[in-house]
């Protein structure tokens, strides 16, 4: 089932307690996953993260290749500043990142680079509602205003950083000129080898569920 986007509890007493009465097992697709939804009593809100909290953890297998990555990008990090610092960077270039944020893609510089400043120059009243979400902060970042903001909180060129969120960064803009500002920038498909992915090579992708058909209550 699809809920909708800040769907109110009316709306999983009529559609989705029936099934679970049922004894259905309902797969919810294309949730938000905000952790403070509005118009929710407290004491739900607060049972649902507390279920979140217990419910949501990592396979081993992912937990520990996680730790390979934090161990290989510790030795890069040593090689380039004989340290075992670096910067982790989650670029939100998913699209539905964008499409639930109201924003075009940040992929995307000539939106993107619209800051705050000019919008707000423009007048809300008159600019767009991708205008007015970037000018609220609403916006995943651009390639180009990572550079920015990690320059301005002072990083030295020679700083190693970790690209979480994607694998084909190249491809977007604003890539070169963060590459330019910090070239040393690895990502998982170059700290791990086949080898490393080959316990990952038959799992389904993340999306996949989601084009499985619903069975019918009579094909139970």
């Amino acid at each position: 089932m699809s809920p909708p986007n800040h769907g109110r509890l009316e709306w999983y007493d009529e559609n989705l307690r029936p099934l679970l009465r049922d004894d259905y097992v309902v797969v919810l697709s294309s949730m938000v996953d905000r952790l403070q939804y509005d118009h929710v009593p407290p004491d739900v809100q607060q049972l649902r993260c507390r279920a979140c909290f217990h419910a949501l953890q990592w396979a081993p297998p992912i937990v520990n290749t996680g730790a390979l990555l934090v161990d290989r990008m510790h030795d890069e990090a040593d090689v380039h500043t004989n340290s075992n610092r670096f910067v982790g960077v989650h670029l939100r270039t998913e699209q539905d990142e964008a499409q639930h944020s109201g924003c075009s893609s940040p992929a995307n510089d000539s939106h993107a680079a619209r800051t705050a400043d000019w919008a707000s120059h423009l007048g809300l009243a008159q600019a767009s509602p991708q205008e007015r979400a970037h000018a609220a902060g609403h916006c995943p970042l651009s390639l180009a205003e990572v550079t920015v903001f990690l320059q301005g909180l002072g990083y030295a060129r020679d700083t190693p950083l970790y690209l979480a969120g994607g694998d084909e960064f190249e491809q977007l803009d604003g890539y070169h000129k963060l590459k330019h500002a910090y070239p040393n920038i690895y990502s998982k498909s170059r700290l791990l080898g086949a080898k490393d992915l080959k316990r990952f090579a038959k799992s389904a992708p993340p999306w996949a569920w989601l084009t499985t058909p619903t069975p019918s209550r009579s094909s139970r």
